[in-house]
């Protein structure tokens, strides 16, 4: 660095270390004395080439954007599900229409190891690309600071004379502006130093994140909050699932009642439990009693260790299960329930011996027995070591010949489907469970059981359309095959037209939307393996679009990602059907949807592209569409920031212009000329091309006829 560097230099070197130390008035009197340097500036201009459109066949079926998590239970979320993880993944068809883009795949993560999984642990989601760059801004900030801070104060220094002299001539208010200042440096954000890789905690619900400390306006502030509110609400439906039971470990329902937490003296549980446990060894007539008193203790997670930890106390437990004394046997099960709900990873492990004893009874007669084991197993199932194991004892045909023999007992059914969820969730199912449960005749099973009975509820229909949902998460093409050989298709289907007909006449049961959600991914998943010329008889039905209407606005205000699924399906469904395309238009459903483009979280950006395929699937629609008002929906899309939904507003745009003369008269005295004349001058070098592609060829020409009518 030159020892005398030039004035200009050292005035803004001097101008920075007085800003950052607070010395706000004397730097901008150092400001205002010092000469300004001129920028230039850059203008975009439209380009002089436009881009041609072209006519594409229909793409490779991808997932349509991030949900919720969607996540298999995952809400998809959702996305994601985002949703996203190593979940299953949701497979999608993408729009046909001209220049549109593909959607983005939608993944869901499994839980314990991803996201929501029907009943599994979630795991943390990926930030939001939006959040990831504020952070990354944040941080980057924070070491440009250090690195002008270290730069200003050494080359501040070279001109002693001078700074004393600046010093010298502060006034009386900047000195006293300068000791409020140092009365406060101690709350001035200090730069952010480079943490640790140490493991993340999710804060308690009481403890209040503050926004980060950046250059950010509150509008920008709160177009952030939004966003990181609207994507919590990815999660929503599986949040509500773990809330009703469905979660990644389960106990047995009802048994709240009979078993209510004891209150123990954390001090003297671990007492307690070695107490009750030499009662055990030695007691007789009592054992019942005993075990009764341990299955509650052993709710408590350090019980639980404690337990597992006396010699011989899993061997010995295991004796009483397979004992003659048939109150003991289910009392020793209730134990190990207990235990397969234990938060600690070793626990579970410590449970393998009773595993080959546990899938035995699974051919027993009773229903409490057998639910009890079959909680049990679906427990202990997301532990890697006993998951194994219970493959390699067969625990796929035992569950086959379980659901054959107690098809009509629901209460079973509906804990074989848990437990079965439970095994497909998992990281390696699709290479070596999937296969396994299609060649069983557990599939025809889960399929009967869809219809919900009406005195025993939803439950085991959730529970199997969950499991129907994993099946068709795979990348195998035969798989979901398989499935529309069984009548998948046609039955889910079927079933979402009677949901959706009790819905849209208000009769919405507690918890459907848990039986919703699977359906539908069932649904969209299998029709992007179905073959374009039997979707119609596969599908059925073609009242099903009004059924994903009704629950679209059914669910719009309440479990939004439950309705950008619905749209999902929609496109799915449409994209390679005229059929469905008729539909929509025939049963007057299209201005619904066209009410839906203002919406956001991703649910505009799929209804837009179901309008897409209406237009490129039934161009006589075109003209129909615009006398319904989709002119003035695009007229508002078109000045939206989202970047995909202007792009796919022109590509509709351009469909219905091209189609009918009088669409494009209409556009131009509706005064669309104008708008797309602005949109020459956008940031995004496609929408410049596009917008002047449709301009110089279509519209321009009827621009004079609407001005020579007008004044005519």
């Amino acid at each position: 660095m030159s020892v005398n560097p030039p004035k200009h230099e050292l005035n803004q070197l001097i101008y920075r270390h007085l800003k950052e130390h607070g010395f706000h008035s004397a730097a901008e009197e150092l400001q205002k004395q010092s000469p300004q340097t001129p920028t230039a500036s850059s203008k975009l201009y439209p380009p002089k080439t436009p881009i041609k459109p072209v006519t594409r066949s229909p793409d490779k079926p991808v997932r349509p954007g991030p949900l919720v998590q969607a996540a298999p239970g995952d809400s998809s979320d959702t996305t994601d599900i985002s949703e996203e993880d190593q979940t299953p993944k949701k497979q999608a068809v993408t729009v046909t229409t001209p220049p549109i883009g593909k959607a983005k795949k939608k993944v869901d993560k499994p839980a314990k190891k991803e996201q929501d999984p029907k009943k599994s642990v979630p795991v943390k989601r990926k930030k939001t690309g939006e959040n990831t760059a504020v952070t990354k801004k944040s941080k980057t900030s924070g070491k440009d600071a250090l690195a002008e801070r270290d730069a200003s104060d050494s080359d501040s220094s070279l001109d002693v004379e001078k700074w004393k002299k600046l010093l010298l001539n502060m006034t009386e208010t900047d000195v006293a502006k300068m000791d409020a200042i140092n009365a406060l440096d101690s709350s001035t954000p200090q730069p952010k130093k480079k943490r640790e890789n140490k493991p993340r905690t999710k804060p308690s619900a009481k403890t209040e994140i503050q926004p980060p400390q950046n250059d950010r306006t509150s509008n920008d502030m709160d177009t952030v909050l939004k966003k990181k509110k609207a994507s919590r609400s990815i999660l929503e439906l599986r949040q509500a699932r773990r809330d009703r039971q469905l979660v990644s470990r389960r106990l047995l329902p009802g048994e709240d009642e009979d078993q209510a937490d004891v209150a123990m003296d954390t001090k003297t549980l671990e007492e307690d439990v070695i107490k009750l446990f030499h009662k055990l060894l030695h007691s007789g007539s009592q054992k019942e009693v005993h075990l009764k008193s341990m299955s509650k203790v052993l709710q408590n997670p350090s019980a639980q260790l404690t337990f597992i930890k006396q010699e011989n106390s899993m061997h010995f437990l295991v004796g009483l299960l397979t004992g003659s004394n048939a109150a003991c046997r289910l009392q020793a099960a209730r134990c190990l329930l207990e235990l397969s709900h234990s938060p600690h990873a070793s626990v579970a492990p410590a449970c393998v011996p009773s595993t080959p004893y546990l899938l035995t009874y699974l051919s027993g007669q009773s229903t409490k027995f057998t639910v009890l084991c079959l909680y049990t197993l679906g427990n202990l199932c997301p532990a890697d070591v006993v998951r194994d194991k219970l493959v390699a004892q067969g625990i796929i045909p035992a569950l086959a010949n379980c659901v054959e023999n107690q098809r009509h007992n629901l209460a079973v059914v509906e804990a074989a489907g848990f437990t079965l969820s439970q095994l497909l969730q998992t990281k390696d199912a699709e290479k070596k469970l999937i296969p396994m449960v299609l060649a069983s005749s557990l599939p025809s099973h889960l399929l009967s059981v869809l219809t919900p009975d009406p005195e025993f509820g939803l439950a085991a229909a959730i529970e199997c359309a969950w499991c129907l949902h994993y099946l068709t998460c795979t990348e195998s093409v035969e798989n979901n095959k398989a499935l529309l050989s069984l009548g998948a298709l046609l039955a889910c289907g079927s079933l979402l037209v009677s949901l959706g007909g009790a819905v849209a006449e208000g009769n919405q049961e507690d918890g459907m939307e848990l039986l919703i959600c699977p359906l539908l991914r069932c649904v969209g998943n299998l029709l992007s393996s179905c073959p374009v010329e039997t979707l119609s008889s596969h599908v059925g039905d073609v009242r099903v679009v009004v059924a994903l209407v009704a629950l679209l606005q059914a669910y719009l205000q309440t479990q939004p990602a439950l309705a950008r699924e619905c749209t999902w399906v929609l496109n799915n469904l449409t994209a390679h059907s005229t059929t469905f395309c008729s539909a929509l238009v025939t049963f007057n459903l299209v201005p619904g949807l066209i009410q839906l483009l203002p919406f956001s979280q991703g649910i505009n950006t799929m209804v837009l592209r179901v309008l897409a395929n209406i237009a490129y699937k039934e161009r006589q629609s075109c003209v129909q569409l615009a006398h319904l008002g989709l002119l003035p929906a695009l007229w508002a899309t078109l000045k939206m920031a989202d970047r995909e939904m202007v792009t796919l507003g022109m590509d509709v745009l351009f469909m219905l212009v091209v189609s009918d003369t009088k669409v494009a008269e209409e556009f131009v005295r509706q005064g669309g000329i104008s708008l797309l004349e602005a949109l020459q001058y956008n940031s995004e070098e496609e929408i410049r091309q596009r917008a002047a592609h449709l301009l110089e060829r279509h519209l321009l020409p009827f621009s004079t006829d609407v001005l020579d009518s007008t004044f005519s």
